[in-house]
């Protein structure tokens, strides 16, 4: 079985295992918008919220039976 799926990041269609994750700790997504830029440090694999809470982002690799590649899900973890 081949999979196929549209890149929520960049728009254009991919073959192989797909993989999901989001591009922030639910955390970030609590403070309102307006407030992020002052509260919030965001990189792609870390992220700090009022210099108090840590956060690092890593991927957990599940082996899906019948095929070569593993679907990786990403997974924000607090410090």
């Amino acid at each position: 079985m081949s999979f196929s799926f549209q890149c929520s990041i960049c728009g254009q269609v991919h073959e192989g295992m797909p993989s999901f994750g989001a591009a922030a700790p639910l955390n970030y997504y609590q403070i309102p918008v307006e407030e992020r830029e002052a509260r919030c440090a965001l990189g792609s694999d870390d992220c700090v919220i009022d210099g108090n809470f840590f956060f690092v982002r890593g991927c957990i690799e599940i082996p899906v039976h019948g095929q070569d590649e593993a679907f990786n899900w990403g997974v924000w973890v607090s410090l």
